[in-house]
């Protein structure tokens, strides 16, 4: 975790690249709410406005750091001054990949790794990365199952969107899925 910290951009150029998300790319698909990342994940790696201490980070928050980092790696992407495709959103990606093979995502999900795992897939798609899009949508896939197999409610927004992305990949119309018994 200390090396995955200390990769963290100052606090200036973080805001701007959740700014970048939020104006340009939260439209697709909007996982995770601003107040969400601006009230409860990065404070806890911007202690006093400055990025967290190396020393200071611990691995129960390694998902909260993988969905900051995939968030900066969207925000890049979605960067106006920048190509989709750039050297600092693929940073950012492959330090949230490394942040959520931190401990067991299929043992211990949370709402952190299920937001995270989502945007993972949505920078594949909107980065112009040289990626398949079918791997794409294979981590999407994993998604919405790990989304399932929480026993904790997402917000409506969240857990519609994820919901409704499964109803269509297993071929039923919304009304039906939300009549499935599980779903309830």
């Amino acid at each position: 975790m200390a090396e995955l910290t200390s990769h963290l951009p100052g606090l200036d150029r973080a805001t701007s690249l959740i700014e970048s998300f939020y104006g340009n790319v939260a439209w697709l698909s909007h996982p995770v709410e601003r107040d969400q990342i601006v009230e409860e994940i990065l404070p806890v790696f911007y202690p006093g406005l400055r990025p967290l201490s190396p020393e200071l980070s611990h691995p129960s928050k390694a998902h909260e750091l993988a969905l900051l980092l995939i968030m900066f790696a969207c925000g890049a992407a979605g960067d106006q001054t920048q190509s989709p495709t750039n050297v600092e959103g693929e940073k950012y990606f492959q330090l949230a990949r490394a942040a959520l093979a931190v401990g067991n995502m299929l043992q211990d999900t949370s709402m952190a790794s299920v937001q995270a795992t989502m945007m993972v897939s949505m920078y594949m798609l909107i980065s112009g990365r040289k990626a398949n899009p079918e791997e794409a949508h294979r981590i999407f896939s994993v998604t919405c199952n790990l989304a399932m197999s929480v026993s904790f409610i997402l917000s409506s927004k969240t857990s519609k969107t994820i919901l409704l992305i499964h109803a269509a990949q297993v071929g039923l119309r919304e009304s039906q899925y939300l009549e499935q018994p599980f779903v309830h």
